[in-house]
């Protein structure tokens, strides 16, 4: 069972309440029970078809019939794809060069200023924001709410793409 939108849903209550009524379920009388145009109607219609809440065979919007009811507790998302990996930018890899060069030099982390003059970005923030894709990236752990916590892990610092 897969996660219906709002709209979705209505249209799933409104396909129920109009196929019962007798006479035959066309489109444009779910669109008059919606409130909305039978083309969007029909669209929300064929998205659930497709995700097999609703059936009806082709051409024949009369035979439509609820094949099973929502039930947002046991709706699932369906699974996501794993991304591979992306390689490190030029910028994050000069970046990780000058913390690498920075701690030869010093024995300890810089702070987001020391990155930011050397890397000629003036706003702390962006610094971070580059700090965070290198650790989503597996390429450096640090704790943002502390100073000079930045630690080089050399598995991934070397991957440039």
């Amino acid at each position: 069972m897969l996660v219906l939108t709002k709209r979705q849903q209505e249209t799933l209550q409104a396909i129920k309440r109009v196929a019962d009524r007798p006479g035959k379920f066309n489109w444009n009388a779910l669109g008059a029970e919606l409130g909305w145009q039978f083309v969007v109607a029909r669209a929300h219609a064929l998205e659930l078809k497709r995700k097999g809440y609703v059936d009806w065979k082709r051409s024949h919007p009369s035979t439509i019939r609820v094949l099973q009811d929502y039930d947002p507790l046991k709706a699932k998302r369906p699974p996501r794809k794993p991304q591979p990996p992306r390689p490190l930018t030029r910028r994050q890899s000069t970046i990780l060069g000058v913390i690498r060069a920075y701690q030869a030099d010093h024995g300890y982390s810089p702070t987001l200023r020391d990155i930011g003059r050397r890397m000629g970005i003036s706003s702390p923030n962006g610094v971070r924001c580059h700090l965070n894709a290198l650790q989503t990236k597996g390429a450096i752990e640090w704790d943002p709410g502390r100073a000079r916590t930045i630690r080089l892990v050399e598995a991934a610092a070397g991957e440039v793409g």
